[in-house]
């Protein structure tokens, strides 16, 4: 996509397209804050997809590669200001515009981004976007831990808004590296805003040109990633990519045979891309015990076989509990908080260090 020759992710806050929700006749109004990887004075555009990146809850309402219905995205404006309070008057705020217009018809299924905009963001401030909406089947983000509000009269926290899927940045760096997973990739469960999500930490803990887009998405299942869908289409846009998948693959009811392949395609369609690509094991859930009869044989195929292939770090003894880590009970709760994510970041610099560095891209890289 000729999009990700100029724009990189600048934010470690996840905002895939989960799910969808259904609108009213009128205009609505939402706004989301992000917090930005890079300070300074850069060209923005924001990616959209109106395509279900991956499998939600049951699957029944919401699935993979699920393409929406038509809406419009009536009016964007991007924003800065000091405070993730959309009551709190703003440092900054310009339109944004669509083919040089201030709105767009989003078709069904369609990926888009907007115009450029220059913005410039201070250290410790937000970016905000001001999204204007209407339609029946509209894309969002059910499970973000951003700032995500709506307006009714007032403000309200509400997770019911068209979010983009990357926040573009056109500032130069020597990697673009994708955290792929599910919600325990995207850092649920660890405080709302708070960025300390194990992806989050490594992009601080990392002192190189490295853009981190976290892809990990709440629900997500191997099996999607697998089907070659709008997922994989934006994970192949990366330099490189860590795999964390089959916690909801295993809690759904899939065999360990079904998840182990759909792993091995994943690897198969980041090095067919020609994408280096870290694999993790499958995180402990406290899962039950013929569930985690699955997760040992899973995680036995990850560490003797598919490390054969590509490099593998297993986190279980970083978050795992017990004598010998085998009924897959965690130690910082089934999506670990964030004493767990820090951890987590802390044991795995060293090998994604030595991955980056093992891969030559050129990166002078040191530990801050």
């Amino acid at each position: 996509m000729k999009y990700f020759d100029t724009y990189r992710s600048n934010t470690t806050g996840g905002s895939g397209t989960q799910n969808w929700f259904e609108g009213n006749d009128g205009v609505m109004r939402g706004r989301v804050y992000y917090r930005v990887e890079a300070a300074g004075r850069y060209n923005y555009s924001f990616l959209f997809s109106n395509t279900v990146q991956g499998t939600f809850a049951d699957g029944i309402r919401s699935y993979r590669n699920l393409e929406l219905d038509s809406w419009e995205l009536v009016s964007l404006r991007a924003g800065v200001s000091n405070s993730a309070n959309p009551e709190a008057p703003a440092d900054f705020e310009t339109e944004v515009l669509f083919d040089g217009k201030p709105g767009k018809t989003v078709e069904k299924g369609e990926l888009f981004s907007s115009d450029p905009v220059s913005l410039d963001i201070p250290e410790d401030s937000y970016l905000y976007l001001d999204i204007f909406f209407s339609g029946r089947q509209l894309p969002c983000h059910t499970e973000s831990v951003l700032p995500v509000f709506r307006y009714n009269g007032e403000w309200q926290k509400d997770a019911n808004l068209p979010v983009p899927c990357m926040v573009g940045c056109d500032r130069s760096t020597k990697l673009r590296l994708a955290f792929l997973g599910d919600s325990i990739t995207q850092g649920c469960c660890t405080p709302r805003d708070s960025y300390t999500h194990y992806a989050a930490r490594l992009q601080k803990m990392l002192d190189g040109d490295i853009a981190v887009w976290d892809l990990g998405l709440g629900y997500g299942r191997a099996q999607d990633m697998a089907s070659r869908g709008i997922w994989a289409e934006l994970a192949i846009q990366n330099d490189a990519a860590v795999v964390c998948y089959g916690v909801n693959d295993i809690l759904r009811g899939r065999s360990s045979s079904e998840i182990c392949t759909n792993l091995a395609e994943i690897v198969l369609i980041l090095t067919e891309a020609k994408i280096p690509v870290l694999v993790q094991t499958v995180p402990p859930y406290n899962y039950k015990p013929e569930l985690a009869i699955i997760w040992n044989e899973v995680n036995g195929f990850i560490k003797n076989e598919l490390s054969k292939k590509v490099p593998v770090f297993d986190n279980v003894p970083v978050l795992g509990e017990g004598p010998d880590y085998s009924e897959g009970k965690s130690a910082y709760g089934s999506h670990p908080n964030a004493e767990g994510h820090g951890k987590w970041a802390e044991a795995m610099l060293p090998e994604l260090k030595h991955f980056l560095t093992a891969n030559a891209f050129n990166l002078s890289i040191t530990l801050c």
